[in-house]
């Protein structure tokens, strides 16, 4: 009879004296999945001082992921530390640290096993003894994990899958129980596995350093291998069964070849679940997140590194090709859900988060080119200069319309420019090359360029370069124009560069999105319309408008832009497209050189910039003005430059707002002090009939007051002061000239 005080709830004093869950606490200092090319060695450590020995951990690529230092202590003990060089979510630094990289481990000279894909394995028990074992027998490949015995469980067996592997356990008991437990995580990963036993004359603990001290050579050596038996055999247990228990189960996969049909079948039944293989590829990727807790998988593919969404299509798609290669048979759909699910779920709670960046990123004081070429190249520009780099240590993501940049060329100077830009004088061509340079700026404020130009004066063919020229495209013809803030935010996040073609009218709220992203902007709106999840989009990027009418209309727009105007090419000056096109290809990895000289100069020379006047865009102006040497520009004469163009479009940008005219009349006719209501009155008297009814025109006095307000700064700059003050307790506008009263 079932008792069912058994299954009564705990009382609150049950609840109490029960022991909390054990949950993963997730630490400040998160390891790094590979620790970037040129890092300095870490310090010595705090309290062993320099280690006897340094052991390098890299993954099958070849590169860095951790060093373990061995320490001899006096006293005949010795401790192993493994140093990995860490990120700080909450500071954003970057430093060495003393401890374990992220699970599961590499395996020691994992990087040898893809160089020698058909040499025999030896596994060890510690770097010393596979460093000895290695040198015995340089024709195998000798290899251990991380922390020895007590630290199998974190190891990535999988690396090991499918090869040829003969354990060399130490002579002793703990030795003999690592060799059961790895027998085991090889046999899940269809290993072939077989075991030598220690001689009966050697002292305990013997190992392969121990028989290199006794002078072994090779032929002793592979003698002593030769006399590997089975597994069967050395344990003297039925296969399968190899002493080591269920809760010493590896992060791994099944044995290939098996068929799984359902997703149900059990362990128990014989058979791995679909889904505990799938996962076993973890052991292959590097997973993380970003601040948004969007979870990514870093993938090595055909000899490079690519950074994929975990719900996007690409991965999807490698994950399946991935488990067919290994397993022989294609997963089912539902295995492959609930995996990506607790992928998911590893990523955003245990492993590192990581600023996302589209074609420019920065890491400290370097700032990082993604090249969008199919080996994923990337250049590095530092302080000193710039270089070439197999992999960015920062977490780039593309779209589907990101093409690719050539490799850049140094030696070229920027006025090789001029070969493809059709500017009317040096002023406007400097602005167009400030652009540039800004563009190539991991953050903003970016100014806005516009370019203005009558039919023939290739504002198309330009803009299109310049556009080229820092994050091509394979969308021909610039970004079609957002027909509300959702879209725009939406192309603006998956661009690095937003490109409008032949713009002949900006509405106001595209003028309000468009200054929100020149400066750093979001946008929230629901995920989906089925629950209260929120989606948030933020962009800040670059960006170019071209087309004949002045595009800013509105003084805050403009206040955030670089007005050029295009002179047109007379009939003698045309060239074809196809020439044109066929000289900005050859002089395109130059002048990508003379940019990445001017940013390499501006890195170097931005904390010494001082500004004595705080232009709008101050930012911007700082890192051109740090840029100028790198140019051949005189130092300090962008900013004069900067504030002529600046002056010019506000002051053309007066001449076509009606409410500015309107006010810098009544500014001349004497000025103006009343209430807003009196004040739309007056002037509602100086615009025509069919403005005062347009939708753009303020119908209330609290709109006034907005659009007033809206005006207010170039009206300053024009000479006329107005405000909202109290004249004897009741509030007020006061408009009139030069701040006089």
């Amino acid at each position: 009879m079932t008792n069912k005080a058994m299954f009564a709830p705990m009382t609150k004093q049950e609840k109490q004296s029960t022991p909390p869950r054990k949950t993963r606490k997730k630490e400040e200092w998160e390891p790094l999945a590979v620790i970037p090319a040129n890092i300095p060695a870490p310090d010595p450590h705090y309290q062993h001082g320099k280690a006897t020995a340094e052991y390098a951990y890299r993954n099958t690529a070849g590169e860095l992921v951790c060093l373990v230092h061995r320490f001899d202590l006096g006293n005949g003990d010795k401790e192993v530390i493994p140093a990995t060089y860490c990120y700080n979510g909450r500071t954003g630094k970057h430093q060495w640290r003393w401890k374990a990289p992220l699970e599961p481990r590499p395996i020691y000279n994992a990087h040898l096993l893809t160089q020698y894909p058909k040499a025999p394995v030896i596994l060890c028990e510690g770097e010393k003894a596979a460093d000895a074992c290695q040198r015995l027998l340089p024709d195998h490949i000798a290899v251990t994990t991380m922390g020895g015995s007590n630290a199998g469980k974190k190891a990535n067996w999988g690396t090991l899958a499918k090869r040829n592997v003969i354990i060399w356990p130490d002579a002793d008991t703990p030795g003999m129980e690592y060799a059961k437990f790895a027998t085991k995580a090889l046999k899940l990963v269809s290993a072939q596995v077989s075991v030598i036993s220690p001689p009966e004359t050697v002292s305990e603990g013997w190992d392969a350093a121990d028989a290199e001290n006794k002078d072994w050579d090779y032929e002793r050596a592979i003698s002593f291998v030769g006399t590997a038996q089975s597994v069967e055999e050395v344990f003297n247990v039925d296969e399968g069964q190899t002493g080591a228990g269920q809760d010493t189960k590896p992060r791994t996969g099944g044995k290939r070849g098996r068929s799984n049909n359902t997703d149900e079948e059990e362990e128990g039944a014989g058979r791995v679940p679909q889904r505990d293989l799938i996962l076993s590829l973890m052991d292959t990727i590097e997973l993380w997140h970003d601040k948004k807790r969007t979870a990514y998988a870093s993938v090595y593919i055909n000899g490079h590194w690519e950074n994929w969404p975990l719900k996007s299509n690409d991965f999807n798609v490698w994950l399946c090709g991935h488990y067919y290669r290994e397993f022989g048979h294609a997963p089912g759909s539902q295995a492959v859900t609930d995996s990506l699910k607790t992928m998911e779920a590893e990523a955003i709670h245990y492993r590192p988060r990581f600023p996302v960046y589209r074609r420019i990123g920065a890491l400290e004081d370097h700032i990082y080119l993604d090249l969008g070429d199919e080996s994923w190249k990337a250049v590095e520009i530092g302080p000193k200069g710039w270089r070439m780099i197999e992999r960015a240590p920062v977490k780039f993501i593309r779209s589907t319309s990101m093409a690719a940049l050539p490799e850049p060329e140094a030696g070229e100077t920027i006025e090789r420019l001029h070969d493809f830009i059709n500017a009317e004088n040096d002023n406007d061509f400097r602005l167009m090359v400030s652009w540039l340079v800004a563009a190539l700026r991991p953050n903003g404020p970016y100014p806005i360029l516009l370019v203005n130009g009558q039919q023939g004066s290739a504002k198309t063919t330009i803009t299109n370069f310049l556009r080229q020229l820092v994050d091509p495209s394979t969308v021909q013809g610039g970004n079609g124009q957002p027909s509300n803030e959702r879209d725009l935010m939406v192309s603006a996040t998956n661009n690095r560069v937003l490109f409008y073609d032949n713009v002949s009218y900006i509405a106001p709220w595209l003028s309000d999105a468009l200054c929100r992203i020149a400066t750093g902007g979001g946008y929230a709106t629901r995920e989906l319309h089925s629950d209260m999840g929120e989606c948030i989009l933020e962009a800040n990027c670059p960006m170019i408008l071209n087309g004949i009418p002045d595009l800013a209309s509105r003084p805050d727009f403009g206040d955030r832009s670089i007005f050029i105007e295009l002179p047109t090419i007379s009939e003698k000056q045309r060239r074809s497209q196809r020439e044109v096109d066929q000289i900005f290809k050859e002089a395109h990895p130059g002048v990508l050189g003379a940019l990445l000289d001017a940013v390499s100069c501006a890195l170097r020379n931005i904390d010494h910039i001082k500004l004595e006047d705080a232009p709008r865009m101050i930012d911007f102006v700082e890192w051109i003005t740090a840029a100028e040497p790198g140019l051949g520009w005189e130092p300090y004469s962008f900013i004069h430059i900067f504030k002529q163009n600046k002056d010019n479009a506000i002051r053309a940008t007066a001449e076509d707002d009606p409410l500015i005219q309107a006010i810098l009349s009544i500014a001349d006719e004497g000025g103006f002090k009343g209430t807003a209501a009196a004040l739309m009155e007056r002037i509602n008297g100086y615009v025509s009939e069919p403005l005062r009814r347009s939708s753009s025109w303020p119908k209330s006095p609290t709109a006034m007051g907005t659009a007033m307000r809206r005006v207010t700064p170039t009206l300053r700059i024009l000479g006329v002061h107005a405000e909202k003050g109290k004249i004897q307790g009741n509030r007020h506008w006061i408009i009139n000239k030069n701040d006089t009263e």
